[in-house]
């Protein structure tokens, strides 16, 4: 699947640049939550190490593998996990494991500090008269914890976490309801994402999409292929 940018955006310009202009023309900014305006994603693997732990088993993966995994598909974890750990789903189910691991994340949310991801905060109150919507596979249970922390983000209006929709990503379902709750035509949207499912669920509902990724060169080449923008972070 390919999104093609017009080539006008990167001509002469830096990609903070050309993300600026595409800002500028959008009629709606979107943006993924964990990973991309906040730092949960250690949470949620450490949550995977003790749920799997608890189970009897392990976690295989270091932090950036576990980041690569989570990022391809809504269900690479799960089935990645059954066939290098089979030993845990002799005994357990997935939906076991996972309940487990959301215990965690919740936990760890309640008991640490959450970090925001560079140049965030800037970003947003920069920005702050475009209208904006948050699209999140977490729960609202974690979005009411990382808003608590960090009051700025209440001045975007529309959440959608994933008790509001039925298919994650990189299906767009969770993306185009954003659009329909802000009345947006989703070709004018632009959206942030640190993920190629969250990136395919972009393209999907046809909104421009960004890759916002400092780490993994992966992801970053097959933007570049598909012609996607990719920055490092909202730092400009």
């Amino acid at each position: 699947m390919t999104h093609k940018i017009l080539s006008n955006y990167f001509s002469g310009q830096t990609p903070e640049q050309s993300m600026e202009k595409m800002v500028q023309k959008a009629h709606l900014l979107l943006f993924d939550l964990d990973g991309l305006l906040v730092d949960t994603e250690p949470f949620h693997w450490e949550a995977y190490k003790s749920a799997c732990e608890t189970l009897g088993g392990r976690l295989p993966w270091d932090f950036q593998e576990y980041l690569i995994l989570a990022g391809r598909s809504a269900t690479a974890i799960q089935e990645a996990l059954q066939n290098v750990q089979p030993g845990i789903f002799q005994k357990h189910t997935w939906e076991e494991l996972y309940r487990i691991k959301k215990a965690q994340v919740q936990k760890l949310l309640e008991q640490e500090s959450i970090p925001l991801m560079p140049g965030v905060k800037a970003f947003i109150e920069l920005h702050r008269q475009k209208p904006k919507a948050i699209v999140t596979h977490s729960p609202k249970a974690f979005s009411d914890l990382i808003l608590k922390t960090h009051p700025f983000l209440s001045q975007v209006p529309c959440w959608i976490y994933r008790e509001k929709y039925t298919v994650p990503k990189p299906s767009p379902e969770s993306y185009l309801l954003a659009c329909r709750e802000m009345n947006v035509d989703p070709t004018k949207a632009l959206g942030f994402e640190d993920t190629l499912r969250g990136i395919d669920a972009l393209v999907q509902a046809g909104c421009t999409p960004i890759l916002v990724n400092s780490t993994n060169k992966e992801f970053q080449k097959i933007c570049s292929e598909r012609q996607i923008l990719a920055i490092p972070s909202f730092l400009t």
